[in-house]
């Protein structure tokens, strides 16, 4: 049987308005994980422009951000460990530069 247990990732990836961006997973999640499920924290869907894909050691989050795109938001992935078959939730922070700078280190604060 599948137990479902949080885990807090050191992960924060900036989001550059107008730009793609690639970030790695793997650190977070390890080598053999595999998503079975992606939302934001609230548990709402992520947004059109963004995307987790790949397995294991390729697995990235990856997105074209939209010019106008200021603020922030935490994806929640819901992994699947290959060892234990235990479901981990696993929370990464995404952040844009336009934020003010106090805002941006109470993100990378909370993100550690």
């Amino acid at each position: 049987q599948d137990t479902l247990r949080a885990l807090r990732a050191g992960l924060s990836v900036e989001l550059r308005p107008g730009y793609g961006f690639m970030s790695s997973l793997r650190a977070v999640v390890g080598p053999e994980a595999r998503v079975v499920g992606v939302t934001l924290a609230d548990g709402s869907p992520v947004p059109q422009w963004l995307r987790v894909e790949g397995e294991g050691a390729s697995l990235a989050v990856t997105g074209f951000v939209p010019a106008n795109y200021s603020g922030a938001m935490t994806l929640r992935l819901m992994v699947l460990n290959a060892d234990t078959l235990e479901v981990d939730m696993v929370e990464v922070r995404l952040w844009s530069p336009l934020q003010s700078a106090a805002q941006r280190d109470e993100i990378i604060e909370a993100a550690l």
